[in-house]
């Protein structure tokens, strides 16, 4: 497997561990791991083998939580982490798929770029549409924008460290 391979599987696992503690932690959501790769497991093994259908696409696009709120309002959430942002190439890869299987979902992208945690609902995004600051798609209360600023923080550090590591 090839350091950029690793560097990109690592990342993205390391954007899911972040918003996931982000929500349990900052926010006191309760938090249930929900995508393809959790819940079916064996098909992953597998997919190589599965001929391309409908079923399939839906299966691989799962959100990656399914998330309660304090308020007990129940949404999903998918992680996606990019190093750098080429939304056109994102929403063509990722995004199309889950708009149209699963067009309630919260897309939070985390990025080296500020800032770093971005989102928009996918049933709202499109070409035009870029993913704006989290506190723009979902209201927070002061102590809650804090408590963002606070994991921003942390993410730069990781990010300049992961960054000057692999250059």
């Amino acid at each position: 497997m090839s350091k950029y391979k690793i560097y990109n599987m690592f990342s993205a696992r390391m954007a899911e561990t972040f918003v996931e503690e982000f929500l349990k932690e900052g926010l006191k959501y309760k938090v249930f791991r929900f995508g393809y790769e959790t819940i079916i497991q064996n098909l992953v093994n597998l997919d190589k083998d599965i001929v391309s259908c409908e079923p399939k696409r839906k299966v691989q696009s799962m959100p990656d939580f399914l998330v309660l709120a304090r308020n007990n309002e129940l949404f999903f959430i998918e992680v996606k982490y990019r190093k750098n942002i080429d939304f056109k190439r994102l929403y063509e890869e990722k995004i199309k798929f889950i708009r149209r299987y699963w067009p309630e979902t919260l897309l939070i992208l985390i990025t080296s770029e500020n800032p770093k945690i971005r989102a928009n609902y996918v049933s709202k995004i499109n070409y035009e549409t870029d993913l704006k600051p989290l506190n723009q798609i979902y209201p927070f209360s002061d102590e809650k924008l804090e408590k963002i600023k606070d994991y921003e923080i942390w993410l730069d550090k990781f990010f300049d460290r992961i960054i000057q590591e692999n250059q």
